[in-house]
């Protein structure tokens, strides 16, 4: 949330941020804000905090750029979206939301619109408890196989939009979020591709893994419904 007082605060944590991690080599740009307009309104003051914080990384780092992690229902033609060099989208369409084939369409769409502003997929993901399993998946069913199935679909939409800048999974880990009570475990973020205890690696994290590393394997995806379904009472 965007906070009318809190600019100066805004700007020292950006420049601490910035002085300390300049030479890391793992940093490519330098994100200005996370969903910010998903509780605040895109209004002057908004604009001109990020004005700021954007002049502010040009001036400590002219080597890298600039970018934002935008929520998914910000309009395209947002004059917020002009400020950093490049921009990202949060999308969850086949999970909160929508279908699967929203994502691609979207970016479809911006990329028909704006053909010379660079865009990139800064989250995405799917809640999945391992002791969930269908044979039939479907979304908001928590299972294994809907996140694997959410995860495929992801993969070749990416596959097939090499213009996309950056595209980042939500998330490696289960992750602690205390708000949360759903598909049975209250107090955790279930978008992991590993269990909150790094025990489990769940069927999606085989499909990275199956396109992304060299390295040779075999994993049967759903082998734990076919366990559950054999120790099951008939």
């Amino acid at each position: 949330m965007h906070m009318r007082d809190g600019r100066a605060n805004t700007l020292s944590q950006m420049e601490e941020l910035v002085v300390q991690c300049y030479n890391h080599p793992s940093i490519v740009c330098w994100g200005l804000s996370n969903e910010i307009t998903a509780a605040s309104a895109v209004d002057g003051d908004l604009l001109e905090n990020h004005r700021l914080l954007n002049e502010l990384c040009h001036k400590l780092d002219p080597t890298r750029p600039t970018t934002m992690a935008n929520v998914f229902m910000l309009e395209t033609d947002s004059p917020i979206l002009d400020i950093p060099d490049i921009n990202s989208y949060n999308l969850y369409f086949g999970w909160y939301l929508g279908e699967l084939e929203q994502t691609d369409e979207f970016f479809d769409s911006f990329h028909a619109k704006y053909p010379d502003k660079v865009i990139g997929f800064s989250e995405y993901g799917a809640d999945a408890n391992p002791q969930y399993q269908s044979s039939h998946p479907e979304k908001g069913d928590y299972t294994e196989g809907y996140q694997c199935l959410y995860h495929e679909h992801m993969l070749r939409m990416i596959e097939a939009r090499p213009w996309l800048w950056g595209t980042h999974v939500w998330n490696m880990f289960d992750f602690a979020a205390d708000g949360r009570d759903e598909g049975g475990k209250h107090g955790q973020n279930q978008k992991g591709l590993v269990t909150f205890d790094r025990r489990l690696k769940k069927d999606a994290f085989y499909l990275y893994k199956a396109h992304w590393s060299r390295e040779p394997f075999v994993h049967l995806c759903g082998s734990r419904y076919v366990d559950r379904a054999r120790i099951s009472p008939r």
